[in-house]
């Protein structure tokens, strides 16, 4: 088990190289630029992010002034061109437009708002530029993060205690360590379920598959106290429970602002201080 454990960091490096990606999908380019001035009405609107924006929930509008909308309420993940959002349009006439975007990171769920404005034939429309802004986190969220941190932090520093400093001595310490370990799996899976009900039916499917596994590392860190100790003596149960708070860390971190960077070095720093 000592080797799955050195396995896991391992295997950690490796897959938070395959794994950075921008915490929010924010504004890069678009075509028509922001503050474009045309001499005829575009076919489409592109807006490219600095990473890939989920499918649901993610939207792009196009309106004049007065708030009419020009597009066809079709947005879709270009195919051809990474992290870029289309919609097509209507027919428009000269005139100021605005282009109202809204996108849902594929990698931690993160809404993400902002607009940029063209014309055709036109002076610009007078409304500032709104850089992205996201929303502040809802309670859910808050306690699933709170949830979450509390059982990767119980689960893995018992785990180096018990195996590092003290080894439990007495009954009394062993059901001591059993309840602690029940608590850390427990938050686990609160922590990891308020953040899937969170995100709710457009929850992306990377961001689901994580905090799903984030939950079975709880569900497995519990059950591990129920096989019998023949088959799974206690020097071995504490490296499981180890090994699964550090997997559950790991979904942190692949879903963490760290990630943003797309920097190795802040990424293992990044998991490094989850797990500390």
């Amino acid at each position: 088990m000592r080797g799955l454990l050195a396995a896991l960091v391992a295997a950690s490096v490796l897959i938070l190289m395959g794994g950075a990606a921008a915490a929010h999908a924010n504004y890069v380019k678009s075509n028509p630029a922001s503050d474009a001035r045309l001499t005829k009405p575009p076919a489409e609107v592109r807006v490219t992010f600095s990473e890939t924006p989920a499918a649901r929930g993610s939207d792009v509008a196009v309106l004049d002034v007065h708030g009419n909308r020009f597009d066809n309420h079709d947005v879709t993940l270009v195919s051809d061109e990474p992290n870029t959002l289309r919609v097509s349009l209507g027919v428009m006439g000269d005139g100021g437009y605005i282009v109202s975007w809204t996108t849902v990171s594929a990698v931690d769920g993160h809404e993400t708002n902002g607009a940029f404005a063209f014309a055709i034939n036109a002076p610009l429309p007078a409304i500032k530029d709104i850089g992205p802004s996201a929303p502040s986190p809802t309670a859910l969220e808050i306690a699933g993060r709170a949830l979450s941190y509390a059982g990767m932090a119980l689960l893995t520093g018992l785990a180096f205690f018990t195996m590092f400093i003290r080894v439990p001595a007495t009954d009394g310490e062993a059901r001591r360590e059993r309840r602690l370990v029940i608590i850390g799996g427990a938050g686990l899976v609160a922590g990891g379920a308020l953040l899937i009900l969170n995100q709710g039916a457009d929850i992306p499917g990377r961001l689901l598959l994580l905090l799903a596994l984030r939950v079975v590392a709880g569900v497995a860190a519990v059950a591990a106290l129920a096989v019998p100790s023949r088959l799974l003596p206690a020097d071995a149960r504490r490296e499981a429970t180890a090994f699964f708070g550090l997997a559950a860390g790991l979904t942190a971190t692949l879903v963490s602002h760290a990630a943003a960077s797309g920097d190795l070095r802040y990424l293992a720093l990044d998991y490094l201080h989850v797990i500390a």
